[in-house]
């Protein structure tokens, strides 16, 4: 347990700085740049793309990767496999690519209130390590278009 304390009738900022370091084995997911592009069609739907650079911020992997190490003992890492967004309750027609294509390790989940979508990279992304890919999908525009 930690605790700091402030006399409350210093003035605000004069209290000294405090600096606290522990270790996690959490990862942590950065979006350094997001694009979304709505298109607008006349036949009632909006087709939304999001083109999205990830980068896994926390711990950095020591020494170069190894695929044998990984595949022996995968669970001993602080990596990041996959991920989850959540897609309004009426997108439909939901992609995922990289510069590559089409990447098949999604899964879709559609719920009352939602769409959820988990989202596996390519390859395990380790601290340090970044992604980019774009996922789209369709919704009907009257749910977001009206006149007022």
């Amino acid at each position: 347990m930690f605790y700091f304390v402030c006399k409350l009738y210093q003035p605000y900022g004069s209290c000294d700085p405090m600096r606290v370091h522990y270790e996690t084995s959490s990862s942590f997911l950065t979006i350094t740049n997001l694009e979304r592009v709505l298109e607008v069609s006349h036949w009632g739907n909006i087709a939304v793309e999001e083109t999205i650079d990830l980068l896994h911020t926390g711990a950095k992997l020591k020494g170069p990767f190894s695929r044998y190490d990984y595949q022996r003992d995968h669970n001993a890492h602080t990596n990041v496999k996959s991920f989850r967004t959540i897609l309004p309750a009426s997108a439909r027609d939901v992609y995922y690519r990289d510069e590559i294509g089409n990447i098949s390790t999604s899964n879709l989940r559609v719920r009352d209130d939602s769409v959820e979508v988990d989202l596996r990279p390519r390859f395990p992304l380790f601290g340090g390590w970044k992604t980019h890919y774009k996922l789209g999908y369709n919704v009907p525009s009257y749910e977001y278009l009206y006149n007022s």
